[in-house]
């Protein structure tokens, strides 16, 4: 199935924290990282246009990206949990590493 994105939207992959620590113990909710995070794997068509026109600044497939939980929405396609968040959403940013 080929997923795509529209509009203002990003798909993420998101960062998966490990629940126990080095030691076994289980990290309590509390102590896990406060702000969700993973890496862009595919850019809405709208934000697509806007970023190659230079209209707006914004995070591109393989860029890490920050957002809050609650504006996120979650989907499980072929087995691989994946991460949508609107355009005006996303917190910050971190740009790949060019080779």
């Amino acid at each position: 199935m080929e997923l795509k994105t529209t509009g203002d939207w990003y798909l993420i992959r998101r960062d998966v924290e490990d629940e126990r620590t080095k030691g076994g113990l289980i990290r309590p909710d509390t102590a896990r990282r406060p702000l969700p995070r993973g890496v862009v794997i595919q850019v809405g068509d709208e934000i697509r246009r806007k970023l190659s026109k230079g209209e707006i600044e914004g995070p591109r497939v393989g860029d890490y990206v920050f957002f809050p939980d609650a504006a996120a929405w979650d989907v499980e396609i072929e087995g691989e949990p994946l991460t949508g968040v609107h355009y005006g959403d996303i917190t910050a940013w971190k740009a790949r590493k060019e080779a």
